[in-house]
This record gives C-alpha cells, sequence and structure tokens, in this order.
C-alpha cells in the first residue's frame, strides 16, 4: 500500500477480499480510518465479490483519499479498478483491458438497463472494433423498442447483457423477464418474455395485438403458464377463442376484439376493426358480444339459419314418411 502517512506500507498488498477485509481491520486499529476512507473500503467491499473470476485474479485496484492511495494487485493486475471518493457515495470504476472481459462482467453483475447505458455498452463495443453488422442492428433495435416497455420491465432493477454475433439478450437477475433480440439475413425481431401476469397485463395494455384465432390461442396459451393469471382472464380467452373461431372469415378479418382484464384490458384488432366484439365479465360471467356492420350482419343471420337446415330436414323426414304412400300409390301388378 501507499499512503501519505508513514505508518501505512507503501508495498502493494496481494488483492483478495480477505486482504482487503485484513487492511480495513489494521488502518481501524491504528486509527488511520476516516469515515469517508471507510466507506471507500465498504464499497470495494460490496462490489469486488460480485466481479468474474477472470477480474478478480487479474487486477489493479487503488483506494483513493485525500492524500492517500492504497493499492493491492492480482495476477498481472491488469484490469484497472479505482476507488474513490464521490459526491454522495464512493465511486467503484472498472477499466477492462479487452472485450471479453468487459463482456464476462456483463454477463455476471446485473445492472439497470436504461437507454443511457445500452448506448454506452454499445459504444464500448463499438470502442474494441468487435461490434458486428447484425449486433449493431440488434443493438439499434433494442435502443428503439426497449424505452417503450411499461415502467415494470424498463426499470427493472437489474439485467444481465449477453450477446453473440447475430443475438441480444437482456436477462433480469431473478429470471422473470428476457428482452431477445435477433437481427438475421437483414430480418430484425424484439420479443420480451415474462414470467408473471402483472408483467404480461402491463405489456398488453400498452400496444394492440394482431387479430387472428391463431394470435388469440398463443395469448390463451402464454397466460395459462403465467404466475398470479387471474382464472377469470383465462376463461375469457377461452371464450373468445371458442367463439370467435365461429364467426364468418369476413368479421374475423375485420374487427376489433376487446378481452376485459382486471384493471386493464387486451386489445386485438384486424383490418379496418369496423366490427367490435367484447368479452367482459359481468356477474361473474364471462360475456361475448358482438356489434356488426350491416354485410356482417347479413351472413352472421344467414350462417345461423344454414346451420339449423340440417335440424328441420330430420324433423321433416318423419312427416314425409306418412304422405309419402298417398303422394305416391303403391304399383299394383296383373297377371
Amino acid at each position: 500500500m501507499v499512503g501519505g502517512s508513514s505508518s501505512i506500507p507503501n508495498v502493494p498488498e496481494q488483492l483478495s477480499i480477505g486482504n482487503l477485509r485484513k487492511a480495513q481491520g489494521r488502518l481501524e486499529s491504528q486509527g488511520l480510518m476516516n469515515p469517508e476512507l471507510g466507506a471507500c473500503f465498504e464499497r470495494a467491499l460490496a462490489e469486488f465479490p460480485q466481479e468474474p473470476r477472470c477480474v478478480q485474479r487479474n487486477a489493479r485496484m487503488v483506494i483513493r483519499h485525500e492524500y492517500t492511495e492504497l493499492v493491492f494487485v492480482s495476477g498481472q493486475g491488469e484490469c484497472e479498478i479505482t476507488v474513490s471518493e464521490g459526491e454522495r457515495e464512493p465511486c467503484y470504476e472498472v477499466k477492462e483491458p479487452t472485450a471479453t472481459v468487459y463482456q464476462e462482467r456483463l454477463r455476471s453483475r446485473p445492472q439497470r438497463l436504461s437507454a443511457g447505458n445500452l448506448e454506452r455498452i454499445r459504444d464500448r463495443l463499438e470502442s474494441w472494433e468487435v461490434m458486428t453488422k447484425e449486433l449493431r442492428c440488434c443493438f439499434d433495435l433494442v435502443l428503439e423498442e426497449f424505452p417503450k416497455e411499461p415502467e415494470c420491465i424498463r426499470d427493472n432493477p437489474r439485467m444481465c447483457v449477453v450477446w453473440d454475433e447475430t443475438k441480444l439478450r437482456l436477462i433480469s437477475e431473478d429470471g422473470d423477464c428476457e428482452v431477445s433480440v435477433t437481427c438475421c439475413d437483414g430480418k430484425r425481431s424484439y420479443e420480451v418474455k415474462v414470467d408473471s401476469w402483472e408483467m404480461y397485463r402491463e405489456r398488453m395494455r400498452r400496444s394492440e395485438q394482431p387479430l387472428s384465432i391463431e394470435n388469440l390461442q398463443r395469448v390463451r396459451k402464454e397466460v395459462r403458464g403465467l404466475s398470479g393469471a387471474p382464472e377469470k382472464v383465462k376463461e375469457a380467452l377461452n371464450v373468445a377463442v371458442r367463439d370467435f373461431s365461429a364467426e364468418p372469415r369476413c368479421l374475423q378479418e375485420n374487427a376489433r376484439l376487446v378481452i376485459e382484464c382486471d384493471r386493464g384490458e387486451m386489445v386485438f384488432v384486424s383490418g379496418k376493426g369496423e366490427n367490435k366484439v367484447d368479452v367482459c365479465i359481468i356477474d361473474g360471467k364471462v360475456s361475448y358480444s358482438v356489434v356488426t356492420t350491416t354485410w356482417v350482419t347479413f351472413l352472421r343471420m344467414f350462417q345461423k339459419l344454414l346451420s339449423k337446415i340440417p335440424e328441420v330436414l330430420l324433423k321433416l323426414v318423419p312427416i314425409l314418411a306418412q304422405f309419402l304412400p298417398v303422394i305416391i300409390p303403391s304399383p299394383t301388378w296383373s297377371w
């Protein structure tokens, strides 16, 4: 260690969690630890154990306060760590020697992923010249879409960042949310997977979904797998899939379907959305109602009429059987 006091050794010490604690205790016992320097040690001891092994075994840490500078080194000391006094709390800064070390730190140290943080990550990769065209496309797309996410996802306290040449993934620390962005052969995709109904509901409330039987079935399957999803919402989706599947194609391709949820709604739209379909819960029961255009009203009535024709014919058969002998006399034979 190097310092402004003659009682502090001027030889760098081995960098390890144990040695940081020993140095902290020694300075306290010698009366050389003031509150500011103590806060720097606390910050170092809080952050350094979270570093990946490649950092812990090859770093040079400097704890700096006023005229005191304490140095700890492990391996070749290639990863530079500086802990110093800040305005509100001590600053903990790391300068990674390579893109590989930077990537390992992002994998192992989840962080709040604001648009600003994502931009800084992109710029760091650009500076190492490891950014592929596809990965740059992924960063552009996530910077475009991620700020639109609801607060419960956007402000997720800690998320990991993982990437390869064509894919970027943002994964929450507890695994309840994952943002996956890919770019391959010029095609971009942005997908969010969540495990809780609360997050799913907030995402659905913010945008309209494409309306089709397949998409309703997909949403129903996703909701069934969410933790905390209300049973009535699952029931409403069952009714929506069942009854909407029976509608004429001209309605399916030009409708706005709204499913009432707790504290919100899910909206699906096809075509111009001229036919209105509401699935709501009234007195504890799921209700399915439709307001259609004149043309679709006629087609729905005609469809119902066609569906009843076989039933009418079945009722007529016994009656016709009684009258057939009268209408068609039995043939008489002469010999």
